[in-house]
């Protein structure tokens, strides 16, 4: 009896109600990025106002001999300029005051030539493998932050004869005390915590 006086009250109107369209697959992924950026963005403000103290350096005054180059340099928050250096072999070392720091890098300015390379270890010695080989082919938007996992940082600055005015690059250096985890999840393994995002989106809208 229900159902046979449901379908007379449905027969009345006319039409039926309109379904709800279903939610677009790319909705919890955008907000998964969204909220990821946003996260990323509000770490890196807090940890740069919290630097005590910048130093600026220059990458020909720091590798104009090989005993300066060796010095391990304590900092708590500096930027690193290069202005179209050519024929250098250099490395450069930095430590935080505190093993419990990590170091933060973001550019200001990358353009480098392409025959130059950057490379970022993450350690007091430039022997592993990089964290990063930075050239032409990359730019501060593409290389975002980098995080190292020690409380060193070591930099090998290599160039040839040639460049123009406007090679170069601005690096700026943060110590900062250990990331929370969830930005140590969106720097070592994107997809899993977009993954534990999309769920945890997928559960609010089905309740």
């Amino acid at each position: 009896m229900r159902a046979a006086c449901s379908g007379s009250i449905a027969g009345r109107g006319g039409q039926s109600a309109p379904r709800r369209a279903p939610a677009s697959p790319r909705r919890p992924a955008m907000r998964a990025r969204a909220l990821l950026s946003m996260l990323t963005a509000v770490f890196a403000v807090s940890t740069i106002s919290h630097a005590e103290k910048s130093k600026f350096y220059y990458m020909d005054s720091l590798c104009k001999d090989h005993f300066l180059q060796r010095q391990y340099r304590k900092l708590d928050g500096g930027v690193l300029w290069s202005r179209n250096e050519r024929n250098l072999d250099c490395t450069v070392t930095f430590q935080t005051h505190s093993i419990l720091q990590r170091f933060m890098l973001h550019f200001d300015l990358l353009q480098l030539d392409c025959n130059d390379h950057l490379y970022v270890y993450d350690g007091a010695h430039a022997t592993a493998p990089p964290k990063a080989d930075l050239s032409c082919r990359n730019t501060k938007q593409q290389v975002g932050a980098l995080f190292t996992r020690s409380n060193f940082v070591t930099l090998k600055y290599v160039t040839d004869n040639w460049g123009t005015d406007a090679n170069g690059f601005k690096l700026v250096i943060t110590a900062v005390k250990d990331p929370k985890p969830v930005i140590v999840l969106e720097i070592e393994n994107k997809e899993k915590f977009y993954e534990r995002l999309l769920k945890a989106d997928r559960l609010t809208e089905s309740t």
